[in-house]
C-alpha cells in the first residue's frame, strides 16, 4: 500500500514588516519539498488579513486566519465549560479574588480559550507535521505554539530578525512608562504575580514590571499557556531555534536559549543573496574583490524605516520620516554618478507612505534583501537587514534616525553607525569619492561577514531536512 509521508508545515506571520521574508521562506520550502501553508495570526491591524491572504495565493499555497486576536469569538460548548471550571476556581481562592479582578480574569481566560479554540480548529483542518514562526516567546503566538504542542508538532522558530530582547525594555517598556502605562509590582495584583510567577517581572530603570497585566498572565499561566524566559524572544517552548550564523549562534547563546535548542541551518535571506549574484555576474566580482561593482558608478540602496515619531519624535533631527528622505535625497542628487534604490519598509502607515511618496522618489516594489547584491552601500535606520548587507561584503550606513542609541555591530568596520546626519553625510561622501577606501573597509571586515552567514544557497535545503519533509533539489 502506498503510504505519503506527511510534509505539511504551517507558517505563522502576522506581521506587515514580516511578510515579504515569510513568502520567500514558504516558497523556497515548497520548492525544497514541503507542503506549505499561510496562517495569519493577527487581525488588529487594518489590511493584514488581506495581506496575508495575498502572499499565500501568489505561491498557490493553503491560507488560514487565526482569529479572536481583536477580541474573542463564541467558544463551544468544550471550551465555555472548562471557562466556567477556572472562573469558579478563582472565586473559591481568596488570595486571587482579593487581588486580582473577577472580570478582567474572566475576560482574559475567555480570550486566551477562544484563540486555542481556534488554532486548535486551525491544526486539525490542516493537520501539519511542522510548524513555523519567527519568534517563541513573548511576541509569539504563544496559542497556536500550545496547540501545536499537544498534538505533537514540531514547532520550530525561523527567526526575520535579530530580536534582541533588551528592545522589550528600552523600547516597549519605556514607551508604555511614557504614556504611564507601565504595569508594576506596586499594585496588590502586581506584588501577586512578582510572588506567584516572578519570571513575569523584570527589574529596569522603572521598576519591577511587567508586559502584560497580572490578570492576563494568570490566566495563561491557568491554562498551562508556559514560557521558558517571557523577557526573551526565543523565551518558549519551541523544539528547535534555526540559527542563521556563527554570530546568530552566540547571540541565542547569550539570550539564554538552551543549546540544545539551537541549530546551525543558515538562513533564506542568504539564499536570496546566493540568487542576486548568480543573477549578476558583476555583483559575484565585486563580491570576491571586496570591491564596489563600478568605480564610476556608487549604488545606494535607502531601506526608509516606519516613523516612530509618535513616541520618539522628540529625539529625532527630523520633523518626520518624510522630511528625513527628503534630505537625504537632496543630498543624494549632489553626488555625480549615484544611483539610488528607495524601498519602502511594509511597515510604513498609509499617511506616513504618502508623506515620503510627496518628495518626488520612486520606490522599488522588489523585496529589499534581493537588491542588496545589485548596490554598493545600504543606508538604513536600525534595520536588522543590516546583516545581510554585511554577509553580502557591502558597507552599511546606521543613521540612527531616532537616536535610540542601539549600534547592534560596534565591532564591524563596515558597518557605520552614527545618529547625526552631518556625520551620516560625510560617511556616506568618504565611499562614494575613495573606492579604494571602500575596498580596505570591506577587506577588514571579512571574518566579520563570514560570522553573518555563508552565502552557498544551501539553507532552505537545510531547512526543510530539518523540518522532516525536504527530500527533493530546491529549484
Amino acid at each position: 500500500m502506498f503510504f505519503r509521508r506527511n510534509r505539511k508545515v504551517l507558517i505563522v506571520v502576522g506581521q506587515f514588516g514580516q511578510l515579504n521574508y515569510y513568502r520567500e521562506v514558504a516558497a523556497r520550502l515548497s520548492r525544497s519539498g514541503c507542503d506549505v501553508g499561510f496562517c495569519c495570526d493577527r487581525d488588529d491591524a487594518e489590511g493584514v488579513d488581506d495581506a496575508v491572504r495575498s502572499a499565500a495565493e501568489s505561491i498557490g499555497v493553503p491560507y488560514f486566519k487565526h482569529g479572536g486576536e481583536r477580541e474573542a469569538g463564541k467558544l463551544d460548548d468544550w471550551h465555555r465549560e472548562r471557562a466556567r471550571r477556572l472562573l469558579v476556581r478563582f472565586l473559591a481562592d481568596p488570595a486571587r479574588r482579593d487581588v486580582l479582578s473577577d472580570t478582567a480574569y474572566e475576560a482574559f481566560i475567555n480570550y486566551h480559550l477562544y484563540r486555542l479554540q481556534e488554532a486548535r480548529r486551525i491544526l486539525q483542518t490542516f493537520r501539519p507535521r511542522a510548524l513555523v514562526t519567527a519568534d517563541d516567546g513573548i511576541a509569539a503566538n504563544l496559542w497556536m505554539i500550545k496547540a501545536a504542542a499537544e498534538k505533537w508538532v514540531r514547532i520550530v522558530a525561523v527567526p526575520y530578525g535579530i530580536g534582541d530582547s533588551s528592545g522589550l525594555v528600552w523600547k516597549g517598556i519605556a514607551e508604555k512608562h511614557g504614556c504611564g502605562e507601565a504595569i508594576t509590582t506596586e499594585t496588590p495584583a502586581g506584588a501577586y504575580v512578582l510572588r506567584k510567577w516572578p519570571k513575569w517581572v523584570k527589574q529596569t530603570q522603572y521598576g519591577n514590571v511587567m508586559y502584560f497585566p497580572p490578570e492576563f498572565i494568570a490566566a495563561l499561566e491557568d491554562l498551562g499557556i508556559k514560557l521558558r524566559d517571557p523577557w526573551c524572544f526565543q523565551g518558549g517552548q519551541s523544539n528547535a531555534v534555526m540559527a542563521e550564523s556563527p554570530a546568530m549562534h552566540a547571540h541565542y547563546l547569550a539570550e539564554g536559549v538552551p543549546k540544545r535548542k539551537i541549530h546551525r541551518s543558515g538562513s533564506i535571506y542568504t539564499d536570496v543573496l546566493h540568487d542576486g549574484f548568480a543573477g549578476f555576474p558583476a555583483a559575484r566580482t565585486a563580491f570576491e574583490r571586496c570591491a564596489r561593482i563600478e568605480d564610476d558608478r556608487f549604488r545606494v540602496l535607502v531601506c526608509i524605516p516606519p516613523s516612530d515619531h509618535s513616541n520618539w519624535g522628540r529625539q529625532a533631527e527630523f520633523g518626520s520620516v518624510a522630511e528625513y528622505v527628503a534630505a537625504l535625497a537632496e543630498f543624494l542628487r549632489g553626488l555625480p554618478g549615484v544611483q539610488v534604490t528607495w524601498s519602502l519598509h511594509p511597515g510604513l502607515l498609509p499617511a506616513d507612505r504618502d508623506a515620503v511618496l510627496a518628495t518626488g522618489i520612486v520606490p522599488s516594489g522588489d523585496f529589499v534583501v534581493s537588491q542588496i547584491p545589485r548596490h554598493d552601500v545600504l543606508v538604513a535606520s536600525n534595520s536588522s537587514v543590516a546583516r545581510w548587507a554585511i554577509a553580502a561584503r557591502k558597507i552599511v550606513l546606521n543613521y540612527d534616525l531616532y537616536r535610540f542609541g542601539i549600534n547592534d555591530f560596534p565591532n564591524v568596520p563596515s558597518y557605520v553607525y552614527t545618529d547625526r546626519f552631518s556625520e551620516f553625510r560625510g560617511s556616506l561622501q568618504r565611499f562614494f569619492s575613495a573606492p579604494e577606501a571602500y575596498r580596505a573597509v570591506v577587506q577588514d571586515s571579512l571574518d566579520d561577514a563570514t560570522a553573518m552567514g555563508e552565502v552557498d544557497g544551501q539553507a532552505a535545503i537545510r531547512i526543510a531536512r530539518f523540518l522532516g519533509c525536504g527530500n527533493r533539489k530546491a529549484a
